[in-house]
C-alpha cells in the first residue's frame, strides 16, 4: 500500500477493508483501552462501518441491558425515569433493540403505534425511552469513532516518523 492509497482513502474505508492493517488493529487496541471494558465500541463500529454481523447477539444483549439500566435510573430530581410498575421487560427490551437497529440501519423496523398494540405500552412512553436510548447509543458511537480515527492517524504519524 502506498502513501497515496492511505491519503486518498477515507479513514472509515481503511477500517472497512476485509483484512485490517496493523495500523488499524493498533488503533482499535489503543481505543479499547480508553473506554469501559463493557462498552462494545469496536463491535458497534464494526457493525455500522463494515457490516460485520458476527457481533449481532452481543450487541443486542448490550442494547437490552442498556435499556433496562436506563429505565431503572433516577432523574436529578429523584424521580424514576420509568415508574417501577411500568418496567416490564418486553417493551424495555424492544426499545433497546429498536434503538440499536436505528443506529445500525438508520430506521426503525416498527412504528411506535404497532409496538403499543403488540406489547400494551403507551406509544409516547415507548417513543421517549427509545429516543433517549438512540441518542445515547449514537453519541457513544460518535465518541468511539472520533477516538478511533484519532488513534489511527496517531499510529500512522508514528509509523512514518520511524520509517
Amino acid at each position: 500500500m502506498t502513501t497515496h492509497d492511505i491519503i486518498g482513502r477515507d479513514t472509515d474505508e481503511a477500517f472497512a477493508m476485509p483484512e485490517l492493517s496493523d495500523a488499524c488493529i493498533d488503533a482499535a487496541n489503543r481505543t479499547a483501552k480508553l473506554f469501559d471494558p463493557h462498552y462494545p465500541g469496536w463491535q458497534l463500529y464494526s457493525r455500522v462501518v463494515r457490516g460485520d454481523t458476527v457481533y449481532d447477539r452481543q450487541l443486542a444483549s448490550w442494547a437490552i441491558g442498556m435499556a433496562r439500566q436506563h429505565t431503572r435510573t433516577r432523574k436529578t430530581n429523584g424521580q424514576a425515569v420509568v415508574a417501577p410498575r411500568g418496567r416490564r421487560n418486553d417493551w424495555v427490551s424492544q426499545a433497546g433493540v429498536d434503538a440499536l437497529e436505528f443506529i445500525v440501519f438508520g430506521r426503525h423496523a416498527e412504528f411506535a403505534r404497532e409496538v403499543e398494540r403488540r406489547l400494551g405500552i403507551h406509544h409516547a412512553t415507548y417513543l421517549k425511552i427509545r429516543g433517549e436510548l438512540t441518542t445515547m447509543m449514537s453519541e457513544g458511537l460518535k465518541n468511539y469513532t472520533v477516538e478511533l480515527h484519532y488513534q489511527y492517524h496517531h499510529v500512522l504519524r508514528a509509523t512514518r516518523a520511524v520509517a
